[in-house]
């Protein structure tokens, strides 16, 4: 017996897997390939907790404009001094939304977790650090009221969104500047997770109807028991922008 099967029989006595990594493959690596084939030049990154996307976007390649939003104090403040080691990423404590005003969020066991709805049972029986242990009041913008103050509208923008089950509503507050994003990543519930929290379905409508294409989906959330994934995060494209991708290609073959 191969030694490397060997160590993944033991591993896997004590519920460990183990297999090689495919850089080139992986989901990252994708979404860089992706945006740098699109030009991307700014992201704007909507739920940004401790900064966990930004510095992700860094270690795959990503050197162009970050602006990062998160409205809890903790979090933020880890998220500030990370941005403040890097020029060209810019933090900004407040929640994106569908208004403009001070609005109260639910704080999780696991500040990650934290959202301006309740979550439902079927969450928090899978994962508890997703229960409510206490409240906050915070300040929330449209993301269109920022448009042409913090980020101008000539950027190549990729907008990503991970908001606990609040995504349906930042869409809403962009309005029609979606139209002028170049790609958007969703993290989509594919079951109910939180009271009042807009389906997968109509989100991906919604995207539809403005032109934009799924492109690649992973799994980010899953029911151990019942082994059904119950959030993903989706990567889509405007359709004229995988066009010319397509296009371009071809020219080259």
């Amino acid at each position: 017996m191969r030694i490397r099967t060997l160590l993944k029989q033991q591993l896997r006595r004590v519920g460990l897997e183990v297999n090689r990594f495919n850089a080139s493959g992986s989901f990252t690596a994708r979404r860089q390939r992706m945006m740098d084939s699109a030009k991307i030049d700014l992201v704007l990154d909507v739920g940004a907790s401790d900064g966990g996307f930004a510095n992700e976007l860094r270690a795959s390649g990503y050197d162009e404009e970050i602006i990062s939003f998160e409205p809890l104090d903790a979090p933020f403040r880890s998220l500030k001094a990370k941005s403040k080691r890097d020029s060209k990423w810019n933090a900004y404590q407040y929640a994106l939304g569908n208004q403009s005003d001070t609005v109260s969020i639910n704080i999780s066991r696991d500040d990650k977790c934290s959202s301006f709805l309740t979550p439902l049972e079927r969450q928090t029986r899978v994962y508890s650090g997703a229960k409510i242990s206490s409240h906050t009041v915070v300040q929330m913008r449209c993301l269109s009221d920022l448009y042409g103050t913090l980020f101008e509208t000539e950027k190549r923008i990729f907008l990503k969104v991970d908001t606990q089950g609040y995504e349906g509503q930042v869409l809403e507050g962009a309005g029609d500047i979606l139209d002028d994003m170049v790609g958007i990543q969703l993290e989509l519930s594919l079951i109910p997770l939180f009271d009042g929290g807009r389906s997968y379905s109509s989100l991906l409508r919604e995207l539809e109807r403005r032109q934009f294409w799924p492109v690649m989906i992973e799994p980010v959330f899953i029911d151990p028991h019942t082994e059904q994934t119950l959030q993903v995060d989706a990567v889509f494209f405007k359709h004229q922008v995988l066009q010319s991708m397509s296009e371009s290609i071809a020219k080259k073959d």
